[in-house]
């Protein structure tokens, strides 16, 4: 049994644990703690259901984090299953627990060796690694045959903890989650989004939007999710903690659970393939009118992924190290950082070529040369060749065919999204999305362009943004060629001529070193007035 003199002491056992564990081994784990306030927001939704607790289940123990936010006497009453697939980690609980009778820890892959029982309470920190980090073919298989799901090999391994984990719930019985929130708002979700509504038991989604990070070292926002095997199927509630004391008033909230408040959803409205922020914000794009999609005008796609930087890319003293011809060097933007305001000229080329800046890549292909030979079997003695990009290639050191794009987005942005007029008509990598034009935007890019530097621009993009913590928002292809804009055809031809006008004073301005903040306020005012009319 378990008492209150022999609960670990959670104080000093992750400083411990994070002393003796490098954060190599930490990484490959997926190992972060819970927060006490996270814990405790989980725990109270399981301790709180009428059935009360017997039986519980944590599918990925660790230390027993989630363990030590209940209340000792009540712990004593209930028999634990704790899986923990890291040797390291489930010595360390063994030895955290072993004075708790009632606590059975396995030294197992939960996705593999699932338990025989059900459970009338699951808890649950699942380990955040991405698809290609875990052999998921065989727990996908499975989980899609259990609940008639569609998974595909993209999907995160907490994803599938969740599922198997669901199949291990009694009727009655709840279960609760921390996980990224990032799979409400992506592509790979849609499938995953999809199959917790199939499960029926999907209750609560508590969006942690705190303004510091979660989880220590986690570049990530989360999400609390709470699930009931109940005959209350019918609504979904989305709440939002900006804070802790926010979190402890939604935890008052859910207490009134099967009541639910108006921020609940229908199960019946609820789109899967919808990103699911519209559920818990307001959309930017909702206060405005002539908005249409972005692919309408074109399409954006990811920059060149050459499977290894750091060999394909080349500085001026690299290149003459390696005596590689120009031929055979492409300009090339390969970070983020290398560009400018809102315009690359060749005069900011040039000027990252003299700061020895790697903006040129290796086009092997376009014929014999004994330097480039030299420096291609040096690829291969490193193993460049082998990697998982350049092995399924032919030959591995081919570029993608991937066209100079008038216009370049930034990927990973803490201010907004970034545009960039390639004035230079270089090449980018994937710090940079590429925006094709189509005919129905031809002639008018810089009249788009004018456009899409504007805040009102950027704020509306954010309806489609992905968050990863710390202020740190993603936009992927799809999410940029799905948003809204402006639809050019509502710009009548004074004002188009007054906007050309500003967006060529403003790359004047680029070019001479200028700021060109008021040009640029009014360039928004004149877009705004058009997004309201």
């Amino acid at each position: 049994m378990i008492a209150t003199s022999v609960m670990p002491d959670f104080r000093h056992a992750e400083q411990e644990y994070c002393a003796k564990t490098s954060s190599e081994h930490r990484k490959k784990y997926a190992q972060f703690f819970t927060p006490l306030s996270i814990a405790t927001c989980m725990t109270d939704w399981l301790i709180s259901s009428k059935q009360g607790t017997t039986m519980l289940l944590d599918p990925a123990f660790g230390l027993g984090h989630l363990l030590a936010s209940m209340d000792a006497d009540r712990l004593a009453n209930i028999e634990i299953v704790g899986y923990e697939l890291d040797t390291h980690a489930f010595s360390e609980a063994s030895r955290l627990w072993d004075r708790c009778s009632s606590i059975t820890l396995r030294n197992e892959d939960f996705l593999v060796h699932p338990p025989e029982s059900l459970f009338d309470a699951i808890l649950c920190n699942p380990p955040y690694l991405k698809f290609h980090d875990y052999d998921n073919v065989s727990a996908i298989a499975k989980i899609n045959a259990t609940f008639g799901t569609t998974l595909n090999g993209f999907t995160n391994i907490h994803s599938l903890f969740i599922l198997q984990a669901l199949s291990c719930l009694k009727k009655g019985g709840r279960a609760a989650f921390i996980v990224p929130s990032e799979f409400l708002n992506s592509d790979y979700g849609v499938h995953v989004k999809d199959a917790l509504l199939k499960t029926g038991m999907l209750r609560y989604v508590m969006i942690i939007d705190f303004s510091a990070n979660v989880f220590k070292d986690a570049l990530t926002t989360s999400c609390i999710l709470l699930f009931a095997n109940d005959e209350h199927k019918s609504r979904v509630e989305f709440l939002t903690a900006q804070s802790e004391e926010t979190l402890f008033t939604l935890q008052e909230s859910v207490q009134m659970y099967p009541k639910m408040n108006g921020t609940s959803q229908a199960v019946s409205d609820i789109i899967p393939a919808a990103k699911w922020r519209r559920y818990y914000q307001e959309r930017a794009s909702e206060q405005y009118r002539n908005l249409i999609p972005l692919r309408q005008y074109g399409k954006v796609s990811r920059g060149i992924a050459t499977g290894d930087n750091a060999f394909f890319t080349f500085n001026r003293a690299k290149q003459q190290k390696w005596h590689i011809p120009d031929k055979y060097l492409l300009p090339c933007l390969t970070k983020a950082a290398q560009c400018g305001d809102i315009a690359y000229t060749n005069a900011n080329h040039s000027r990252n070529l003299k700061a020895n800046e790697s903006v040129m890549l290796l086009n092997a292909e376009i014929g014999e040369n004994e330097a480039v030979k030299r420096y291609l079997k040096h690829g291969e003695e490193q193993g460049t060749h082998t990697r998982f990009l350049t092995k399924n290639r032919t030959p591995w050191y081919a570029l993608e065919r991937r066209a100079p794009a008038p216009i370049l987005v930034t990927v990973f942005n803490r201010n907004g999204l970034r545009f960039v007029w390639n004035e230079a008509n270089v090449y980018n990598l994937t710090a940079y999305h590429c925006f094709y034009p189509n005919l129905f935007a031809q002639g008018n890019e810089k009249l788009l362009f004018a456009y899409l530097i504007t805040d009102v621009a950027k704020e509306i993009f954010r309806d489609n943004r992905r968050e990863y913590g710390d202020g740190l928002e993603k936009f992927e292809p799809n999410d940029l060629n799905s948003s809204l804009v402006l639809d050019l055809s509502v710009i009548d031809s004074d004002v188009q001529k007054t906007i050309e006008e500003h967006i060529s004073h403003m790359l004047f301005q680029h070019s001479a070193g200028q700021k060109a903040v008021e040009t640029l306020q009014a360039l928004n005012e004149i877009f705004v007035s058009l997004l309201v009319q």
